[in-house]
């Protein structure tokens, strides 16, 4: 059964809620006897009458009845969208003679357009295939696709989504999926990014693209966005961490073991270039200009190179917690934390005669990951 939200009514018709109104001016207009038509709207389905579906929508005359059949929520012919129950009008969008049609829209907000296709209300909700339901006890409730209220005429306005539990070992995020704490959510978009969104807006994405592409918390601890043809568009790089999860905190988006942190979205500012004397720790990566390639100091210790197909190349080291470092002779190394950087298991051995520092390595949109010294010329690159 859906639950019911409590509702704070404040009596007599002027304190009815009026928020949402892009033009709330004068106090709504109700009719003085309730315009309750035999017409429901059209597209509330015979299995679920008190509800509207993502998409659907009224046009002026038509309504929908609660369960018990108490309760109607009709868009009037004046433009209004009023709520009857059995003692009168409990709440109105206050959009008299402005008006025309309301949409339960698939984006997740509820929205009121003029003749002219104007929005003039909406309740701001934004969480894919929500539904709009009218309940017995005269609550109007937009449901999130997870079931939880996101907007309801007993508050006058939206509600916070419950914090959803952390993205497990193992779980997967398909399109339009997502992770929620507070105001902040970490959405696997239909469009094939996965972002993170704060109250301020964008805070942090993958810059991955494509229709069909998943997220999937693997049970070894890496994070992987895959498309749907299987390729690997973008990666944590925490592979060696099994028991991994993935959950937002004041450090936006963070993945952590039993172990202890190994990744944060806070250290994945794009970039794509190291510069001279300086290390990338594990979870660190170097991304290419267009988003298609990224070089990955991962938690088992490889430093690997991703592109749209998946790995093409790496160190083959194997130490967890190493770091990759471009130290000040222009050696690129791989060594274990609690060693110095000329003990490292991995350096890329490059042509330094008549060199000149200070030098950068830089991964490039071709995929190839190249040093470069201080005059432009190449001394290493991953393709040789």
């Amino acid at each position: 059964m859906t639950p019911s939200l409590s509702r704070p009514f404040v009596s007599g018709l002027a304190a009815l809620a009026l928020t949402g109104s892009l033009l709330a001016g004068a106090a709504p207009a109700f009719a003085t006897t309730s315009p309750l038509t035999n017409a429901t709207a059209a597209a509330a389905t015979a299995a679920d009458p008190a509800a509207l579906s993502s998409g659907q929508q009224l046009a002026k005359g038509q309504s929908v009845v609660s369960a018990s059949g108490a309760v109607r929520f009709v868009l009037q012919d004046d433009g209004n969208a009023v709520v009857y129950s059995t003692g009168g009008a409990t709440w109105s969008s206050g959009t008299q003679a402005r008006g025309d049609r309301l949409v339960m829209q698939t984006d997740g907000n509820l929205v009121i357009y003029d003749s002219t296709g104007r929005p003039v209300w909406f309740t701001g909700t934004n969480d894919p295939g929500s539904i709009l339901r009218i309940q017995d006890d005269a609550n109007l409730v937009v449901y999130r696709s997870t079931g939880t209220p996101a907007w309801a005429s007993s508050v006058n306005g939206r509600i916070t989504a419950p914090d959803d539990p952390p993205l497990e070992s193992g779980a997967t995020l398909t399109a339009g999926q997502q992770l929620t704490a507070g105001p902040e959510r970490a959405e696997m978009q239909t469009d094939g990014n996965f972002v993170l969104y704060g109250p301020q807006g964008t805070r942090w994405f993958t810059g991955t693209s494509g229709a069909g592409n998943r997220l999937v918390m693997q049970t070894d601890g890496n994070a992987v966005v895959y498309g749907a043809d299987g390729s690997v568009k973008w990666a944590s790089g925490t592979v060696g961490n099994p028991g991994a999860e993935m959950r937002i905190s004041s450090s936006g988006l963070v993945i952590s073991s039993p172990r202890g942190l190994v990744w944060t979205s806070i250290s994945q500012t794009r970039r794509d270039t190291l510069q001279h004397e300086t290390t990338l720790i594990s979870g660190d990566q170097l991304t290419s200009a267009s988003g298609a390639w990224r070089a990955i100091m991962q938690g088992d210790g490889n430093f690997v190179v991703y592109g749209p197909r998946g790995a093409d190349w790496s160190t083959g080291t194997s130490i967890p917690g190493s770091d990759i470092a471009l130290a000040a002779d222009g050696y690129l190394v791989v060594y274990a934390r609690g060693t110095q950087e000329g003990e490292g298991h991995w350096d890329s051995s490059p042509e330094l005669a008549f060199s000149t520092s200070p030098f950068r390595v830089v991964m490039q949109n071709d995929g190839n990951l190249v040093e470069y010294d201080a005059n432009d010329r190449v001394i290493w690159a991953s393709r040789a």
